[in-house]
């Protein structure tokens, strides 16, 4: 039943309907599982988790409320590792799970036409930024250089962050979804 609403949502976005392709093509098949256990620990919050090693999406419990933004939030992470090649470690957990609540909002944006702002910011400058780069406003010939791009990611990142900068992390997710500027 989980994994069919992540299904739902790929006939609701063109664009993810595309990542999902791209992903089973490189021989990823993304499943769902019920697993309270998986939950100790740093997990103790969350309704739910990717596990990159095994490409399960799992739930804290199946009765729960597992809303759409957290079935794609976690889709998103899959793509993320699978086809950005992003690669989970201590250094680089915020600022990746930034990333994946950034194109939260981003396809919240382009699909419901609202911000799922679970975690995200409030500010001006981060709903703008959010809409530039939904409307793709950051790539193609207007685009912007990749280290603007970077630069304006890691300024977000702070602000999310209480004020803890980033210097090395590349949003290397949020640079493959503007370089391929999906068409229909």
């Amino acid at each position: 039943m989980l994994c069919r609403a992540g299904g739902s949502l790929m006939n609701e976005s063109y664009i993810l309907s595309k990542m999902a392709k791209k992903l089973y093509r490189k021989g990823v098949q993304i499943q769902c599982a019920i697993d309270p256990n998986m939950f100790d620990g740093k997990y103790i919050d969350k309704d739910a988790i990717y596990d990159s090693r095994n490409h399960i999406i799992y739930f804290r419990y199946e009765g729960g409320i597992i809303t759409p933004w957290i079935i794609l939030h976690e889709l998103l992470h899959a793509f993320q590792t699978g086809l950005a090649g992003v690669e989970y470690t201590e250094e680089n957990e915020l600022q990746s799970e930034f990333e994946v609540l950034l194109m939260t909002d981003v396809f919240s944006l382009k699909m419901w036409d609202r911000f799922s702002n679970s975690e995200g910011l409030n500010s001006k400058a981060y709903k703008d930024f959010v809409s530039q780069i939904a409307n793709f406003e950051l790539s193609g010939d207007n685009g912007i250089a990749q280290e603007r791009l970077i630069e304006m990611f890691r300024e977000r990142y702070k602000e999310w962050a209480g004020g803890a900068a980033t210097t090395y992390y590349c949003p290397s997710f949020l640079i493959y979804y503007l370089r391929r500027q999906w068409r229909n």
